[in-house]
C-alpha cells in the first residue's frame, strides 16, 4: 500500500505560506506587546535656556532626567498669542516666568498629548 505524499512544489509552498504566517504573527505580537516609547523630559530650567537662546544647561549625574532628556529644543515665533486668564496660569507657567525673568502675564505654557492616541 502506498501512502498519499502531496507533490513536492506544494510541500514548498506550503513550508513557505506557514513561515510567512510565523513572521507576521511575531511581528504583531511584537509590536502589540511592547510598551510604548518613555516621554522625553524637559526641565523647566531646559526650556527657559531654548527661549533666551542659550545652551542646554547639563544634565543631573542621576534621576529620570539624566537618561530621559528629549532632543535639544528649538524656539520659533508664534503667530498669534491668546494670554490666558490669570487663574488658569499653572505653577509651572509662574515658575517659567521667574526663570526667564518677565511677567508672569507674559508666558503661556502649552503642554501637548502624547503624539499617539
Amino acid at each position: 500500500m502506498k501512502a498519499l505524499r502531496a507533490p513536492f512544489g506544494l510541500q514548498v509552498t506550503a513550508v513557505l505560506v506557514l513561515t510567512l504566517v510565523a513572521a507576521q504573527a511575531a511581528t504583531v505580537a511584537v509590536v502589540l506587546l511592547t510598551p510604548p516609547p518613555r516621554p522625553n523630559i524637559y526641565r523647566l530650567s531646559d526650556v527657559a535656556a531654548a527661549l533666551r537662546g542659550l545652551p542646554r544647561p547639563p544634565a543631573p549625574p542621576f534621576g529620570p532626567a539624566a537618561d530621559f532628556r528629549g532632543p535639544p529644543l528649538n524656539r520659533s515665533p508664534a503667530e498669534a498669542f491668546t494670554r490666558p486668564p490669570a487663574e488658569a496660569q499653572s505653577p509651572d507657567a509662574r515658575l517659567l516666568a521667574q526663570l526667564l525673568r518677565v511677567p508672569p502675564d507674559r508666558v503661556s505654557l502649552v503642554e501637548a498629548g502624547p503624539p499617539f492616541p
